[in-house]
């Protein structure tokens, strides 16, 4: 399981709040383990986690691209897309590409 360890960077949480500067971030595989003073995430460092300097960056953790097209498929040009594609087809590409987004 990797683990990598962002350190002293800028935090922007998603909740509103203003930016907090000297933040820590851990992670492991896929998810977001510790966020605070670099103190208090260090001690949960494993040992080989690589570690990121973020001094001077800001990091978002949890940010994900959630802007999608499920009725795309493998169109040509937006002329064929958008006035040559029957409904159906466009729902029928949304059941297809759906359950791969979920």
């Amino acid at each position: 399981m990797t683990s990598i360890h962002i350190r002293s960077a800028t935090l922007i949480d998603g909740n509103g709040g203003p930016p907090v500067p000297g933040t820590d971030v851990l992670t492991s595989a896929d998810e977001i383990v510790a966020v605070g003073p670099g103190d208090s995430v260090a001690a949960r460092v494993p040992a080989g986690a690589e570690v990121i300097d973020g001094v001077g960056c800001t990091v978002m953790p949890g940010l994900i691209d959630a802007h999608c097209h499920i009725t795309f498929d493998d169109v040509q040009s937006n002329d064929e897309l958008f006035f040559h594609r029957q409904p159906a087809t466009a729902a029928l590409m949304t059941i297809f590409n759906l359950p791969k987004l979920l």
